[in-house]
């Protein structure tokens, strides 16, 4: 089969300009004739990343990755030469001669684009119906709330009807395959009486995009007032074969340009702070996706700006979500600057209340991350000797995050002037937050096999499982304990520091005021569950009751997928010796077939036994 001839291949390379490409991916200086950066394929905090313009190339003196336009866009999108020559040409206008593609590569080519095609579908069918008779209360939420026409396109905000399967069918219609529409979440198979239904319904839609800007999942929020307290306020796409929500971030598609100009990423909490303040001008403003602050999600921010702005929600959660995000982004070596927001405030409201003006104030005021929390400690004379304590161990691994040891030890004496605590006890603190992690994360300490770090952000994650979920679960939402016994937690984890920790808080009084403490009991009983415990994780999870109904699923089904199999083989043994009770035996693998599924269902997607 032909390649792409020399002279297509020369001229996509003349008229590609490697320092606007490699731009979209690295915040690139001028440094003399050359532009540098931080290397985006490995972990650095000193740029060693260099692009000369002039000889259209690229070599990190780091790593030693060096070549073209067309070898940086293969490494840093995982394409094949063919792709990589197919995008530049294409930004180019460049007419580029197919050459037949492997069987193989069609197959994986198309598979990515029906599942993204579907997306954009859906995108389609709920941008019309916000547009149409059946949108007027979407619409009017929208007014209210202050987001014009122009936002609302820029976005592709749209309204998922209050119907079964309006987009099942619309779908059906456009000729879409049920198995596309069904691994992005879109809809789900009816278990009684066949078809499919929508998962989506009554909500305002607010697809995501990726860096490309492709629609790759939806986050869909209830408008209805009247709608039940148990009912999620948003629900979001799962994880597909195009979207994975740890590796993205609301708005990243939008954000762009504002990162390239303000050299600085806003981070909030919610979709709706993101649209609002994109409204109000600040167009470098992201949010995660539903989750806490990933590795990946700092490595997108930490090649592409210059500092985070932590602008979060002015309540407890919002304070421990921050402290959590500031932590995780110090450690990769980025600067991080906290705004004050006032009491009840969120950046939605807040700019909608203030205006503009009033947030690039705050914004502007914004103070470093370490300053602002130990600044902010509640001072000696208001606090007990207890609540001391839990003060000064919630700036803990913010302290630890800080690899320079003179500046740790001037935060120590610091919270040691607000709380009374020793600055020596912080200080140990810190060294045994330091051992656990290190215990805890025993693989991220040893290099990778090509000797660079263990992830693309060099951020050490944690190996933690379904037990630990339920562990930081409770530390963050300390009335989530009286599940413990309800559904019987205790019997399922086997992690004696994880039975310690659960025993410790469900024998806890049920007060509000022990709800405070909590997190220093179950730090006191199971210390090596340290970075759990005072991590923050779930801090920001929608509907702390569901997830921890998740996570106790998740437990059961291994027991559950047993039992099954266990009775799978008794009704096989006893068909081939013709035993009696074989339909006793196949009633009783129905049942665990049943339970099995219904439990699945209610958990994140993995399919159900057929």
């Amino acid at each position: 089969m032909p390649l792409i001839p020399d002279d297509k291949v020369d001229e996509i390379r003349e008229a590609t300009d490697i320092v606007a490409l490699v731009g979209e991916h690295v915040q690139l200086r001028r440094a003399g004739t050359n532009f540098v950066g931080l290397c985006p394929f490995h972990n650095e905090r000193t740029p060693s990343f260099n692009v000369n313009p002039a000889k259209q190339i690229f070599k990190c003196f780091g790593c030693d990755e060096k070549g073209d336009a067309f070898s940086f866009l293969m490494k840093i999108e995982n394409k094949t030469f063919m792709e990589a020559a197919r995008d530049l040409a294409r930004r180019k206008s460049i007419d580029l001669p197919e050459r037949e593609r492997s069987p193989e590569e069609l197959r994986a080519e198309s598979e990515r684009e029906k599942h993204v095609k579907v997306n954009e579908l859906a995108a389609d069918f709920f941008r019309a119906t916000l547009a149409g008779p059946g949108g007027e209360a979407a619409r009017a939420y929208l007014e209210k709330r202050g987001i014009d026409e122009a936002t609302q396109q820029t976005f592709r905000l749209g309204f998922a009807p209050d119907a079964w399967d309006a987009l099942a069918l619309h779908l059906i219609e456009r000729k879409v395959p049920p198995a596309y529409a069904l691994a992005t979440g879109l809809i789900g198979t009816r278990e009684r009486g066949g078809g499919h239904y929508d998962k989506f319904r009554g909500r305002l839609m607010c697809p995501v995009f990726n860096m490309h800007g492709e629609i790759v999942a939806f986050s869909g929020r209830i408008i209805d007032p009247s709608a039940p307290k148990d009912v999620a306020k948003y629900i979001n796409s799962p994880e597909s074969p195009v979207y994975t929500k740890g590796r993205l971030l609301y708005g990243i598609h939008q954000a762009r340009d504002g990162f390239a100009k303000k050299r600085r990423a806003i981070l909030v909490e919610g979709n709706f702070d993101v649209i609002s303040m994109y409204r109000a001008g600040f167009h470098e403003t992201v949010c995660p996706l539903g989750t806490a602050l990933t590795a990946e999600q700092v490595d997108l921010l930490k090649r592409r700006v210059e500092k985070v702005v932590l602008m979060l929600d002015a309540d407890p959660a919002g304070r421990k979500a921050t402290l959590r995000s500031a932590e995780i982004l110090i450690k990769a070596g980025v600067p991080v600057y906290v705004v004050t927001l006032d009491s009840g405030d969120d950046p939605d409201s807040f700019v909608r209340r203030a205006g503009a003006e009033a947030v690039g104030r705050r914004v502007d005021a914004a103070v470093r991350a370490v300053k602002y929390f130990v600044d902010n400690l509640p001072r000696l004379v208001d606090l007990d000797p207890v609540e001391a304590v839990e003060h000064a161990r919630g700036v803990v691994f913010l302290i630890q995050a800080i690899t320079d040891r003179t500046a740790a030890e001037m935060a120590a004496h610091q919270v040691q002037a607000a709380t009374g605590v020793p600055y020596a006890k912080v200080l140990q603190w810190v060294e045994a937050a330091r051992a656990a992690e290190q215990k805890a994360r025993p693989e991220a300490t040893r290099p990778a096999p090509n000797g660079t770090s263990p992830n693309a952000s060099g951020l050490r994650q944690p190996k933690y499982g379904p037990e630990h979920k339920l562990v930081a679960l409770i530390a963050d939402h300390p009335s989530l304990r009286r599940q413990i016994g309800l559904l019987g937690l205790d019997t399922l984890v086997r992690d004696p520091e994880v039975k310690t920790a659960l025993a410790v808080a469900a024998e806890s009084p049920d007060d509000s005021a022990r709800d405070r403490r909590i997190g220093s009991l179950m730090l006191d009983a199971a210390p090596t569950l340290a970075p759990l415990i005072l991590g923050g994780y779930f801090t920001t999870v929608e509907s702390p009751e569901q997830a921890i109904s998740e996570a106790a699923g998740v437990l059961r089904t291994p027991a559950l997928r047993a039992q099954l199999a266990d009775a799978q083989a008794r009704l096989k043994q006893a068909e081939r010796a013709g035993d009696p009770n074989v339909s006793a035996l196949a009633r009783e693998v129905l049942e665990l077939k049943t339970k099995l599924n219904i439990l699945l269902a209610d958990l994140p997607p993995g399919g159900q036994i057929q």
